[in-house]
């Protein structure tokens, strides 16, 4: 019978610390309501998609060209 340590043996795997992962999870939150927000107030948001800062707009689609302005 094997152990969890001995499954685990040699590799460098770290625990993660349990404030971090509340952290992590408070700020997936935050980013939502965020979006939310930005979606309700301009219509739009600023993403990274595919190694560029694109619009995504409420209705899903995104776009390269949008300007605030164009709303």
């Amino acid at each position: 019978m094997t152990t969890q340590k001995q499954k685990h043996q040699g590799t460098t795997e770290k625990q993660r610390d349990p404030d971090f992962v509340g952290a992590e999870a408070a700020m997936h939150r935050a980013a939502k309501r965020a979006r939310h927000r930005a979606m309700e107030t301009i219509g739009a948001v600023a993403v990274f998609r595919d190694g560029k800062v694109v619009w995504e707009k409420a209705d899903g689609t995104f776009d390269e060209g949008f300007e605030l302005g164009d709303l």
